[in-house]
Formats: C-alpha cells, sequence, structure tokens
C-alpha cells in the first residue's frame, strides 16, 4: 500500500467517507471541486472511487500510477496513455518486477493525444515535465538547453484509443500534456457525452499571450461540463481545471 504521513491519511479517509456517503453524484464532485481549489495535488482516492475506470493522459511517474492504481482497486481499471514508450516501459517493469504490486488493474498505451490519428516527434526535456511536441508553439519559458533530444511518436484521439481498448464508459479523466489540452479535447466528441464523467486537466501554458486554461474552460462549458478553477499554480500561467457532468 502506498501512504504518506500518518496526519495527512488521516484526513484523507475522512474526506473518502463523507464523499462516498454523500447522496447525489452533483454533491460529491462540489466537496471534490472544493479540495482542488484550496489545494495543488488532491490525492487520487478523493477523487474517484473503487470499481471505477480511470483514465491518466500523460503520465511518468510511478508514484502517481501506485497512487491511482490504489484508489479504483482491483475491481477498477487504471488507462495509462502516455506518448514516451519507455515511460510506460519503466513504470511496468518496476511495477512488477521490483515492487511486486498485485493490483493488476493497469493498461498500458503507449500514444500521444491529439484531435486526429498521425505520427509525430516530440521533444524530450531534461525534466519529463518539460517534453512538448516538436513545432506545438506555447510559452513555457524554457530554452533549447533544456531539452536533450527528440523521439518519433504515435497521436490519437481519446475517443479512438477508449474505443480500441473496448470500454464504453469511464468516470474520471486526469490529463497533463503540455500545450496539447485543446488538441486532447476534439479528439474526445463521443467522450464528452458520457453523463458522470469527472475530468482534471493541468493546463499551466500560455499561447499569443493568453493563458490556455481560459480557452480549455470555455470548451468544455460548451460541452455541458460544470467547471472550476482550480488554485493557481506559482510561477506559472495556469491552473489545475476540475469540470464534471451530471
Amino acid at each position: 500500500m502506498y501512504n504518506g504521513s500518518v496526519s495527512a491519511l488521516i484526513v484523507r479517509q475522512i474526506l473518502r467517507w463523507v464523499i462516498a456517503r454523500l447522496p447525489t453524484e452533483r454533491m460529491r464532485c462540489s466537496l471534490r471541486s472544493f479540495i482542488i481549489r484550496t489545494k495543488d495535488g488532491a490525492h487520487p482516492s478523493l477523487l474517484c472511487q473503487p470499481g471505477e475506470i480511470v483514465v491518466l493522459v500523460g503520465v511518468h511517474r510511478i508514484d502517481t500510477v501506485m497512487k491511482w492504481s490504489e484508489a479504483v482497486g482491483a475491481t477498477g481499471k487504471l488507462i495509462l496513455v502516455e506518448a514516451v514508450p519507455r515511460y510506460l516501459e519503466n513504470i511496468k517493469s518496476n511495477l512488477e518486477n521490483h515492487l511486486n504490486w498485485d493490483i493488476n488493474n493497469i493498461n498500458y498505451v503507449a500514444k500521444g493525444v491529439s484531435s486526429v490519428r498521425e505520427s509525430g516527434e516530440i521533444e524530450v526535456g531534461r525534466k519529463a515535465d518539460f517534453n512538448k511536441l516538436t513545432g506545438h508553439r506555447i510559452e513555457d519559458g524554457l530554452s533549447s538547453n533544456d531539452f536533450i533530444g527528440t523521439e518519433n511518436i504515435e497521436l490519437d484521439t481519446l475517443d479512438n484509443i477508449i474505443s480500441s481498448l473496448g470500454i464504453d464508459n469511464i468516470n474520471h479523466i486526469s490529463m497533463t500534456i503540455s500545450g496539447l489540452e485543446l488538441e486532447a479535447l476534439k479528439g474526445m466528441q463521443r467522450i464528452l457525452c458520457v453523463n458522470g464523467l469527472r475530468i482534471l486537466i493541468r493546463s499551466l501554458h500560455a499561447k499569443d499571450g493568453k493563458s490556455l486554461y481560459l480557452e480549455v474552460m470555455e470548451t468544455l462549458k460548451n460541452s455541458g461540463f460544470t467547471i472550476m478553477a482550480g488554485k493557481k499554480v506559482k510561477t506559472r500561467s495556469g491552473r489545475n481545471i476540475y469540470a464534471y457532468r451530471t
């Protein structure tokens, strides 16, 4: 089991107990919205329930995967969608061969997300958080010295990816994809119609002097979602966005 400090664990357990006993999904989402608004980095166990299907788009940290895997539990499903195949290979190898992870609920998809199915190239940063699609112009404060090379990747719509897995319904999407949020949403027309869907998008970049999160929020609002901008992320122009459709 992956745990943090004892005090944080107790607080999480209390909040999980409260969320699980709220009578409607709208009330549960409202409480989750409050948690995200006050804290950058809410624990996965507060954002989903055991047995749910969760999609993580853009993931390279194994501790993040462990938290989400544990949160949905053995009866749930965790789908990892990541553009750089070796990140997923490392996560899978470490979980199975070194950590003896015994919750068998993870699907691995080595693709980036976009509005269409295509091949592309990614600029690989000195930190995985720096990675971005080659030629995709965003204001991220980085220079050429922050990148170590490029890799060829495959991109697809999230609609296509989820459909290829034979999944009809998902409960939660968490997305961190370095300025490609709007392109990803264009490729989610079927998914965005799912009632009960919750989405958490980390949108931290700007383009042409305008914060992308504002356009992301407008897109989700036009798709019928209730939206909330989370706590401002220090030193960055964006925010976490939480949206739900009930």
